[in-house]
């Protein structure tokens, strides 16, 4: 098995760990929790040694964010950064975390030069949208209790 397998399955236990009850066993095998915002120094230090320009931004007072949405924003942005590397020509990146009140938001802007040559369709952009939106049902469902 590959370590781009292994690591999508340690993340996959560690997603389905997120979901299960508080007062469940804790899920076994978990070697270390899930990507989440602390993880984004790291995420654009690979991008400036990949010669990318990415420039991040937090307005308003950190609050805290429910594991799974953390995970699903590391996700999204990462998928970004990947689709900007695949399909930018010397690319400029600005990601804006806006914490308010009841409301969290993350956007990624390309602001380089035009757009490289079109790629093969993917289903990074069909991705992205899929985990924003378990996110938001998770969430919904989550605050019910």
């Amino acid at each position: 098995m590959g370590s781009s397998t292994s690591a999508a399955l340690r993340e996959l236990k560690a997603t389905v760990g997120l979901l299960r009850d508080s007062d469940d066993d804790p899920p076994s095998g978990v070697a270390e929790p899930a990507p989440g915002l602390a993880q984004f120094p790291e995420l654009i230090e690979a991008c400036w040694a990949a010669g990318i320009d990415v420039t991040l931004h937090t307005y308003g007072p950190r609050g805290s964010l429910p594991p799974l949405v953390e995970l699903t924003v590391f996700r999204v942005v990462q998928e970004a950064l990947t689709n900007i590397t695949k399909h930018a020509v010397h690319p400029v990146v600005t990601i804006t975390l806006a914490y308010a009140k009841d409301t969290f938001s993350a956007h990624v802007l390309n602001t380089g030069a035009r757009p490289g040559p079109a790629g093969s369709d993917g289903y990074g952009l069909i991705g992205m949208r899929e985990r924003a939106r378990a996110a938001l049902a998770g969430r919904t469902c989550g605050s019910t209790r």
